[in-house]
């Protein structure tokens, strides 16, 4: 290593110019250089020149011993370039993690807690006016007609503007005549509603970024009002916790399941029923005379339709879903001519 002036990440540069050259065949003359020549100091750290002890003069090092002082150096340097490279990624590790950390101690809860029905109605319907991307919602009662009323007047401007909705309640509530009239209202709007008869809590999740749910306390039964949170961490967790359920839930199509409100399109259901039969993407593109691409595509729609992570979460949807009897499953293949 080396803090010469013409060092380069601490070693000496072997750049040697026409005016290095000239120094290095005139100390082979045996002239005499000035005590701080710049030529001279860059030979003599490179150890291509060594100082005659008899005369004080410059003169040429033996170049073998010199080419091995040099070869020593570059190993060193390549070696030490190469620790560095293998440092890296702990590194980037390690700031990540602290980072990571420092976020989430400097993130504040982003938590309210509102109570009254008036209050909680107010912000939630300037939350839900403002919403631009998805809307998830789960309602586990039968709430009220004019309750009801309010809600479809708001959840129909944020579904004309292009929100995604899904909307989850219990099995039970088909059984609502008011309901039944809110779910044909926003599935036709384009909303997607589900029923289960797993127990879950009420709330609404907005963008990803706005969570509503009631707080009843510990061992209460009537809610004390209801917590507004915006923390990134919390409404992760429940965008989580809603989708487990959601995925097991039955879809209820309101006004009776038809091809022109059905989730699948006719294409997407003959493909699935093929699946289910046992033949792959290459026997179903030949049967209908398309691509495999084009069989590939319908699939990724509907996974991105149903809110479902991998095409595998499609086979227990499909054996459950009423969809499968809009469209009669395709007749088995010929057999082949003896």
């Amino acid at each position: 290593m080396s803090n010469h002036p013409n060092s380069k990440d601490g070693y000496v540069s072997l750049d040697l110019t026409d005016d290095d050259l000239d120094c290095y065949r005139r100390a082979g003359m045996g002239e005499e250089f000035a005590p701080d020549d710049p030529h001279v100091e860059h030979l003599t750290a490179l150890g291509l020149l060594i100082h005659d002890p008899f005369s004080g003069r410059p003169v040429p090092a033996d170049i073998r011993t010199a080419e091995a002082r040099l070869r020593r150096e570059a190993e060193q340097s390549a070696a030490g370039a190469l620790r560095r490279m293998e440092l890296i990624p702990a590194v980037v590790e390690a700031l990540e993690r602290e980072r990571s950390r420092s976020l989430q101690a400097s993130e504040p809860f982003g938590g309210e807690f509102l109570t009254g029905t008036e209050l909680v109605n107010d912000i939630i319907s300037r939350t839900t006016d403002g919403a631009t991307h998805e809307q998830l919602s789960a309602q586990p009662g039968v709430r009220r007609p004019e309750v009801l009323a309010r809600a479809l007047e708001r959840d129909a401007k944020t579904l004309r503007r292009g929100v995604m909705s899904r909307m989850l309640y219990a099995e039970s509530a088909r059984g609502s005549d008011a309901l039944l009239e809110y779910v044909i209202a926003v599935t036709g709007l384009g909303a997607q509603v589900r029923t289960t008869e797993e127990e879950f809590s009420r709330i609404i999740i907005v963008d990803q970024a706005h969570a509503f749910f009631e707080d009843r306390g510990i061992l209460e039964e009537e809610s004390r009002g209801a917590w507004h949170i915006q923390h990134r961490g919390t409404i992760g967790y429940l965008i989580q916790q809603f989708q487990q359920r959601w995925v097991r839930a039955r879809p209820w199509y309101g006004a009776g399941l038809t091809s022109e409100n059905a989730i699948s399109s006719p294409f997407q259901r003959s493909v699935l029923w093929e699946l289910e039969a046992g033949a792959d993407q290459k026997q179903i593109a030949n049967r209908f005379g398309v691509s495999v691409k084009t069989i590939n595509r319908a699939v990724a729609d509907l996974r991105m339709k149903l809110g479902f992570k991998t095409p595998y979460q499609l086979g227990p949807w499909w054996l459950q879903s009423e969809e499968r009897n809009l469209t009669e499953p395709p007749p088995p293949p010929l057999a082949r001519w003896p």
